[in-house]
């Protein structure tokens, strides 16, 4: 971490009092319920920070205070926007916390300019993955880019998930290597190894799929462009014909919010 900016001074008897803001309380919920227990449980004072919803009571019931951000939106628009930001920076300069963690793009850029504004000594922020790529017209990476450097210089650690994207980062100048690490992220192979799947779970594979291998290969994602599923495409196993039925592919899933399912002509 940056050793250019103070750390915070926290009172004698008083815990670090440490916020983590996202768009929607589903990701606090769902995504990084696991950290907030953990800072808690270390004798951290938590608080989870996002748009109004379904699961705020869920995490005020783990011990975890959530604010509501009511004016936070996914979508962009500069006057909502104006507005969400008037507020969340109210709300931070309020509750003086010492920490601030931001998640997502638009509360990471949002975010981290906010906590800087309103005094946060420390500002954290999660690249969970870069709002453009490479590959991207040049009319979106600039204004992404712009905003995302511009956010960078607002705080004292970058933590990205992606290798690719912090490799990235670091060669156009994005975020310096000294306050850039990469966190990670992915399935455990020691814990989900194939090869420690017993015999039992084997055979019921085996009677679910067929014969033929790999199996069947789902995806769960939200039918946008943006949720990056088309860069997964080209790699999903087409539909063949076989005469053995046992082991004909089956074609990839495609599950909506909603729950329906359909076949990977969903895609087309």
């Amino acid at each position: 971490m940056s050793a250019t900016r103070s750390r915070p001074r926290v009172p004698p008897g008083r815990p670090v009092r440490v916020a983590h803001l996202t768009t929607t309380d589903l990701t606090l919920r769902y995504l990084l319920l696991g950290q907030l227990r953990r800072l808690r449980d270390d004798g951290y004072e938590v608080t989870g920070i996002s748009a109004p919803g379904p699961y705020g009571a869920e995490l005020e019931a783990e011990g975890i205070r959530h604010l509501p951000w009511k004016n936070a939106t996914r979508s962009w628009n500069l006057r909502a926007d104006l507005r969400a930001f008037a507020e969340l920076w109210s709300l931070l300069r309020r509750e003086r916390f010492d920490l601030v963690h931001t998640h997502n793009p638009k509360p990471g850029v949002m975010g981290r300019l906010a906590a800087r504004l309103a005094g946060v000594p420390l500002v954290v922020n999660t690249v969970h993955g870069l709002y453009a790529t490479p590959e991207d017209r040049l009319a979106k990476r600039v204004p992404v880019l712009a905003l995302e450097w511009l956010a960078g210089r607002c705080s004292d650690l970058e933590l990205y998930q992606s290798e690719e994207d912090l490799r990235w980062a670091r060669r156009i100048r994005l975020v310096p290597g000294s306050r850039s690490r990469l966190l990670g992220n992915g399935t455990d192979l020691g814990r989900f190894d194939p090869g420690r799947v017993g015999a039992e779970r084997a055979a019921w594979r085996r009677r679910a799929t067929g014969s033929c291998s790999p199996p069947p290969a789902r995806c769960a994602a939200r039918t946008r462009g943006s949720a990056s599923w088309r860069s997964a495409r080209p790699t999903w196993p087409r539909r063949t014909r076989s005469p053995r039925p046992s082991c004909s592919r089956r074609p990839p899933t495609c599950r909506s919010p909603a729950g329906a399912t359909t076949s990977t002509s969903c895609w087309r």
